[in-house]
């Protein structure tokens, strides 16, 4: 078999809509330009979970809530530091803005995506249904790390991974492409400066 290492299968979105406007077929292969990482995707599935993203108008959230909405999320809730930034974050197509404070009346998600970090992340971890992600990319707030004792995803069923762009970029230049690091904020911690 002759294999084509210039292409690979994808799955497009060419417009807007729901999983109907999705078309599977065959690109070339992308190359990280400056200011952009590839990533390795073992499995990928288009489903209407719901979604949590803290930080709704920092620079990550502000746009993490499009990308849930256009990969088919079901309901898309953004959480945000102050009142005043209930309206900015809703101009970013989220369902719902709620207060980061109010957290625990929002329901369950199947993801939750934390740069904020602290009190925060705990109430992440008690929001997430069974079988549900926790995504941490940041810690904006400054807190100091909150434990998550190992047996407690494993016998609630949740996982909880990390991604740091900054420092993945380090360790991956070629991967992480040449700009990519800069784009970390220089925080130490691959995240936006701010709580959004």
């Amino acid at each position: 078999m002759n294999r084509d290492d210039t292409q690979m299968k994808a799955v497009t979105i060419p417009g807007f809509g729901d999983a109907g406007v999705l078309r599977v077929g065959t690109v070339p292969i992308p190359a990280p330009g400056p200011r952009q990482v590839a990533i390795d995707v073992a499995y990928a599935g288009a489903n209407f979970a719901s979604v949590l993203v803290h930080a709704a108008v920092g620079g990550v959230g502000s746009q993490l809530g499009q990308a849930a909405r256009l990969l088919g999320a079901g309901r898309v809730v953004g959480t945000v530091g102050s009142a005043a930034r209930i309206d900015t974050a809703k101009g970013f197509g989220y369902d719902e803005v709620i207060l980061r404070d109010r957290l625990a009346d929002a329901g369950e998600f199947d993801i939750v995506v934390d740069m904020v970090g602290g009190p925060a992340r705990r109430a992440s971890l008690d929001r997430l249904t069974s079988m549900g992600r926790l995504v941490i990319m940041g810690n904006a707030s400054g807190a100091e790390d909150v434990g998550v004792p190992a047996n407690e995803p494993w016998f609630s069923n949740k996982t909880v991974s990390g991604f740091n762009l900054a420092a993945f970029a380090a360790a991956h230049p070629r991967r992480g492409g040449p700009g990519a690091a800069p784009c970390g904020g220089g925080h130490g911690q691959g995240g936006a400066a701010g709580t959004g």
